[in-house]
């Protein structure tokens, strides 16, 4: 009943291990010990004592401590190898039942155990492991016959071939056997230092059967014969615990985790995010595009456009783009010119400014005109390139066209003749792309309208 109980244990405990992935154990020696609790296994004899006699319920062992020492190596690969040696000691008490009965088995193995552990990432190491060696036993029985001397009741555990004999017989046995054997061990470990260890573990050892030599003594006249006794089913089971001290055995120190990533905290100009300015990517330099072709920065000068000067005294850069004249001589006779029915006038402006030094000259020649000429309708339209907003790009052609009007005005032109007008960007005289500083483009065109003295238009 106790073996049933402690090979239910041990199944169980089994079952209960999950499936783990194998540990990657410090290589090294170590030392244990362990004790506990253990029972023989139900022994069966035959020969010169039968455990088949009486009420046939043979040998039944009775509990005791079960004592176990090992020096083993671990291999640093989840595996250990161990030189194992137990010791356990029991009482089976009468034989089959049967009156004036005794034995004892006390039985010494030693054995060389493979154990295999299994890794929890935890403290807590279940093992499993198997053994081979040598299992030596010393049996104990005796079995009298009893009851009156002169005609004794024959022990049936110790019958044999004979009959009835006046005054009785003694059958005793005390004897040693050594036969292999095996062992399967199931455990768990609990570290309690990087050193030490708790060790608790289930071990089923099995050696078969053994051989046992005892005597029949005659009680009468005390003839003594020899007795053999064939033992079957010796083996054992035992729960013990105990503690495992492994030599020099260190941890390496976990490594610590790794920071984690820094993150990027500073914007740059084109968005991006860096950790500071110094990474950021080089921001473009703003480019223009001059008269020649050339890209240059937009801080920088375009070179100087070569100009012409037409025969009205008008600045272009290509003579074929001068008014054609449709008088002889139109500027040493005035009244020639009254009869072409208007003058135009371009003041050029430098880069983003709404006065010109070309302006009083400008308009000195229309007043000088007006000597000679009835000036009629006046138009001031203002014209800007297309670097800048186009919006303020707007502005600036009308406050052109407007400062152009005063002067005018100054002059003594009448006020309700002129019309003033600003185009930013959208009627350029030279065609360039967007953001360029061109300055053709940048003008006031003022265009006169003339008819000779007492003729009005």
């Amino acid at each position: 009943m106790k073996s049933r109980l402690l090979i239910a244990a041990a199944t169980t405990a089994l079952m209960a291990i999950p499936s783990l992935a194998t540990a990657h154990d410090e290589s090294g020696w170590y030392l244990r010990g362990n004790a506990g609790y253990g029972v023989h296994t139900d022994i069966e004899l035959s020969g010169g004592l039968d455990t088949t006699a009486g009420d046939a319920s043979g040998l039944n062992s009775k509990g005791d401590v079960a004592i176990s020492l090992g020096l083993g190596y671990n291999l640093g690969n989840s595996w250990r190898l161990e030189l194992d040696g137990s010791l356990l000691n029991t009482d089976l008490g009468s034989i089959s039942g049967v009156q004036d009965t005794t034995s004892g088995f006390r039985s010494k193995s030693m054995m060389i155990n493979a154990i295999h552990n299994f890794d929890t990432n935890s403290r807590f190491e279940p093992y499993l492991g198997a053994g081979i060696g040598l299992v030596q036993a010393n049996a104990k029985f005796t079995a009298n016959d009893y009851g009156n001397a002169a005609s004794p009741t024959v022990n049936a555990v110790c019958d044999g071939s004979r009959s009835t004999i006046a005054g009785g017989q003694s059958c005793s046995l005390d004897a040693t056997d050594t036969a292999f054997g095996y062992q399967l061990l199931a455990g768990l470990g609990y570290e309690i230092t990087e050193n030490i260890k708790w060790d608790t573990q289930y071990r089923y050892l099995d050696s078969h059967g053994m051989d046992f030599n005892g005597v029949r003594v005659a009680n009468t006249n005390n003839t003594i014969t020899s007795l053999a006794v064939e033992a079957s089913n010796v083996g054992a089971h035992s729960v013990m615990t105990g503690f495992r001290y492994l030599f020099g055995h260190k941890h390496e120190p976990e490594a610590p985790p790794p920071p984690p990533a820094p993150v990027p905290d500073y914007q740059c100009w084109d968005g991006s995010m860096t950790f500071n300015a110094g990474e950021c990517p080089a921001k473009p330099i703003p480019k223009q595009t001059c008269w020649d072709g050339s890209i240059i920065p937009e801080t920088s000068t375009c070179p100087v456009r070569p100009t012409y000067t037409c025969w009205d005294d008008s600045v272009v850069y290509d003579e074929a783009n001068c008014p054609a004249q449709v008088f002889s001589e139109a500027k040493n006779n005035m009244s020639e010119l009254c009869s072409i029915n208007s003058h135009q006038e371009v003041i050029y402006y430098d880069f983003d400014e709404h006065e010109s030094q070309d302006t009083v000259n400008a308009i000195t020649k229309i007043a000088d005109i007006g000597q000679y000429c009835n000036i009629g309708k006046v138009s001031v339209v203002g014209h800007t390139d297309t670097s800048g907003p186009t919006a303020y790009n707007l502005k600036l052609s009308k406050h052109r066209a407007s400062n152009t009007k005063a002067e005018l005005i100054s002059r003594g032109i009448s006020e309700d003749s002129i019309t003033s007008d600003g185009r930013g960007e959208t009627e350029l005289a030279v065609e360039t792309a967007n953001g360029v500083k061109e300055k053709m483009n940048r003008r006031t065109e003022v265009l006169v309208s003339l008819s000779a003295l007492g003729v009005n238009n």
